[in-house]
């Protein structure tokens, strides 16, 4: 008799248990929606370029709370600035791609990440007695490091510093020392590939 009150008393302790354990799975599914409310997105622009003539941007989308994907772009406008020494003015071109890793709040924190580059430009000199040449195609692998500030307003301040590898081709058919001035500049950056990368931008997210 005892023996059967002690099963039955333990096979109610046991139901009790499983139940209670099912039902258990249903209160770590709530912290998904707050996930909900991270903004994903983010729009920014170039500071220190937009003083040198240069717009440059970035749109970054969120794939996790901490991971990334980031697009970037820039543009110089074929205006003929102070700095230019040659007839025509510099048109400077730029596209890249990039992973961002978000060490803890997502949007607001410090991070990693990795940055191809491709960038396109002409008519690169600052005056007569410094190098010229009339195209340079850069390509670029980068790690860097950096930090974004994202306030409750929707606006971001963003640094990042990176180096890496560059792939650097000099080339110019104006003139026998245009030429020259080419092949020197070809001959520095296969000494020196090196490639630097950094960004100082103020955005939006949403």
């Amino acid at each position: 008799m005892y023996l059967k009150k002690l099963t039955l008393f333990l096979t109610c302790c046991f139901l009790h248990v499983s139940l209670y354990a099912q039902e258990t799975p249903s209160t770590p599914s709530q912290p998904p929606n707050t996930d909900q409310r991270i903004p994903y997105n983010s729009i920014n622009v170039g500071i220190i370029s937009a003083l040198l003539n240069i717009v440059s941007f970035n749109y970054m989308r969120l794939l996790t709370s901490q991971q990334a994907l980031l697009i970037e772009g820039e543009f110089k406008s074929p205006v003929k600035g102070s700095l230019d020494s040659s007839d025509e003015p510099s048109k400077r071109f730029g596209i890249g791609i990039g992973y961002r890793h978000f060490f803890k709040k997502p949007q607001d924190s410090a991070f990693w990440g990795v940055h191809a580059n491709y960038l396109f430009a002409t008519n690169i000199s600052i005056n007569d007695k410094l190098s010229y040449a009339d195209h340079v195609d850069k390509y670029s692998l980068t790690l860097n490091i950096g930090r974004r500030w994202c306030w409750n307003t929707g606006f971001n301040f963003t640094i990042r510093f990176g180096l890496g590898y560059a792939k650097t081709i000099f080339s110019s058919n104006r003139d026998v020392k245009a030429s020259e001035d080419a092949f020197r500049l070809n001959q520095f950056a296969n000494d020196y590939p090196i490639a630097a990368d950094g960004e100082l931008s103020l955005g939006v997210v949403f």
